[in-house]
């Protein structure tokens, strides 16, 4: 089981489409990869992982605060430093 307080980056697709970005979150976690069976940031239970690649791994699970099966996406903690990095580097140069 993993710890509740962990974070997460969920866009989470649906059977009809993906959803609106006002119905995603983004959250960080240290966390590289979810184990089948597991519960992550208390409320997703972790169905199958769906695919992976260079920015991390997407996983089908269960969002039980809203009783359906969704996709989550773990986005690797370097990919996501390193997009932050690059704003805050655009920033300076822009001001």
């Amino acid at each position: 089981m993993i710890d509740d307080n962990y974070n997460r980056r969920s866009d989470a697709p649906r059977a009809g489409g993906i959803l609106p970005s006002s119905m995603t979150e983004t959250l960080r976690t240290p966390i590289h990869e979810l184990v089948t069976g597991a519960t992550f940031a208390g409320r997703y239970q972790v169905i199958e992982e769906l695919g992976k690649g260079g920015m991390g791994r997407v996983y089908k699970v269960f969002d039980t605060k809203i009783n359906e099966k969704v996709a989550l996406k773990l986005i690797q903690p370097e990919v996501e430093n390193a997009k932050a990095r690059m704003r805050q580097l655009n920033e300076s140069v822009l001001h």
